[in-house]
């Protein structure tokens, strides 16, 4: 039974003590499946949605948010096979070692998994994606856009991320035929997680309870559980599961606490640039049949001084127009398919889509008027204790709590994007860089940005951060929570900081570690 609804499954034949049941068929939660169940565990995951969104789905996404809005939670979750590798820009890049080490002039703690342990499993995260064995450490030379130094220059580092192809993202789509074949997993779609009961011997949890909006229910009983549904689902089913087991308490300790996000602000347009080094800089180039972009971070040196987080440097495409859309889409599912069909759409709609993406993939730079490439600094939130997620009183569809989000843009995110701002816009300019992409910064110097400014990425973390002391985060170097001892937590929850990048490399690694360890 590789993958089953359960609006149509039989009880009586997920009656059976598994092995091991995962919540979220998405990146972690499927990768880590599909290993244990190769390593001859019977797995069983729960799929709160399908394989294509729903309405239905999407709404049990819904949060109370009482302060600043956050976008994430609704328009950067997907509940469905797949997850957020559906929605995922693509770019594989590690965190810094800095990133995973005490920060004490941030307030961020030092993670206890070494750097070198985490990233191990790179090569394998790299093969699932079926992506080639390379490695960028600079820009290839011989070509025009090598001219443009780039590396360790006034406090900024480049470094260029692997971008996976469109095709190959959604990391449940690339497991499919080894699900399909493999007799020890069985995906369980329209199954959402919503009690746990706890066994009498020290918090381990027996049985798990899904349902759906068809209205039928199961149990599965197991001997580990991994919560792999997101940040922000995650914390809440152990929010959930701690209020159960500890009825009396007035609080849930850790779990919930020390919320961050990546924020974003729009610095810049660029206006005038080289064909090839745009390129580059957006993440279309090609090389040795590897796409690579680059990507801008600063260097610790910069961090100390100015006693502020990581911020990276990132330029996007803005695509704002409807027919544009339709481009985006085509690059979503066909970039290295230039010929492919673009579907039923408007005739003017499908000609700006075909001339955009005949331009686009063949890096012809010419775009349409309505694409504007804009420059963003991301920067990385401190853990701040009044950033939190706890339960709200009001419940979802099937009666249970949603999550509560108190978040905010703070000082510290507006004084670490003032800094990167000022250091980012000084290398440019004093660089040759600003002679191949030349940006028109959208404040003058020295202006100060506001929270208005601002938008969260859809990049959560922090709520059940790892360290080795159940006083002050929510689970171990080997991601088991040291309250549950049979519930491991497969989320970037887990991550203490942000950091530099994107969360997909740090977040699939440790799930490939948390496997074999299972």
């Amino acid at each position: 039974m590789p993958h089953v609804d359960l609006s149509t499954a039989n009880p009586a034949d997920f009656g059976s003590r598994w092995d091991v049941c995962v919540i979220g068929a998405g990146p972690a939660g499927i990768a880590a499946a599909t290993r244990l169940a190769q390593r001859g565990k019977r797995v069983i995951v729960l799929e709160s949605g399908h394989s294509a969104p729903t309405t239905q789905a999407a709404a049990l996404n819904s949060i109370e948010a009482p302060a600043a809005g956050y976008d994430g939670a609704l328009k950067g979750r997907h509940r469905g096979s797949g997850g957020t590798s559906d929605l995922w820009g693509g770019r594989l890049i590690a965190l810094t070692r800095h990133d995973l080490t005490a920060r004490d002039y941030a307030g961020v703690p030092a993670r206890p998994i070494s750097y070198d342990d985490i990233y191990r499993h790179t090569r394998d995260v790299e093969i699932l994606f079926d992506m080639p064995d390379r490695d960028f450490a600079q820009l290839p030379q011989g070509r025009p856009e090598s001219s443009v130094s780039i590396g360790r220059v006034d406090g900024v580092e480049c470094r260029l991320p692997k971008i996976v192809p469109f095709r190959n993202r959604n990391v449940y789509l690339q497991l499919a035929p080894e699900i399909a074949r493999n007799r020890n997993i069985t995906v369980l779609s329209n199954a959402t997680a919503v009690d746990f009961d706890s066994a009498p011997e020290g918090n381990r949890i027996a049985p798990a309870r899904a349902t759906g909006f068809h209205g039928r229910s199961i149990s599965i009983q197991a001997d580990q559980f991994v919560f792999a549904a997101g940040t922000l689902e995650s914390t809440r089913l152990l929010l959930l599961l701690a209020r159960k087991a500890n009825a009396n308490a007035e609080s849930t300790g850790p779990i919930g606490e020390h919320f961050v996000d990546h924020t974003a602000v729009n610095v810049g347009r660029v206006f005038r640039f080289t064909p090839n080094m745009i390129a580059y800089l957006v993440g279309h180039a090609r090389t040795g049949g590897q796409r690579h972009a680059t990507h801008f971070e600063l260097l610790p040196a910069a961090q100390r001084t100015g006693g502020i987080g990581s911020a990276y440097l990132c330029l996007r495409l803005d695509m704002k127009d409807d027919d544009v859309t339709v481009v985006r889409d085509h690059l979503r599912r066909r970039l290295d398919k230039p010929n492919a069909s673009l579907g039923a759409t408007t005739v003017s709609g499908r000609k700006i889509a075909h001339a955009a993406a005949r331009r686009l993939a063949h890096f012809d730079w010419l775009l349409p008027p309505s694409v504007e490439i804009h420059a963003e600094i991301r920067t990385e939130q401190l853990p701040a204790a009044t950033s939190r997620i706890g339960l709200s009183e009001s419940t979802d569809p099937f009666g249970v709590p949603r999550a509560k989000l108190d978040w905010q843009i703070l000082d510290s995110d507006l004084r670490t994007a003032d800094r990167a701002l000022a250091i980012y816009r000084r290398m440019w300019e004093g660089h040759d860089l600003q002679s191949a992409c030349q940006i028109e910064w959208s404040m003058p110097p020295d202006a100060p940005l506001r929270e208005s400014d601002f938008h969260d990425v859809f990049h959560p973390s922090g709520s059940t951060r790892m360290g080795l002391s159940a006083a002050d985060s929510v689970v171990n170097e080997q991601l088991l929570c040291h309250a549950f001892p049979n519930v491991r937590i497969l989320s970037p929850s887990v991550f203490p900081s942000s950091g530099s990048a994107n969360p997909m490399l740090t977040l699939l690694c440790p799930a490939y570690r948390s496997a074999d360890q299972m």
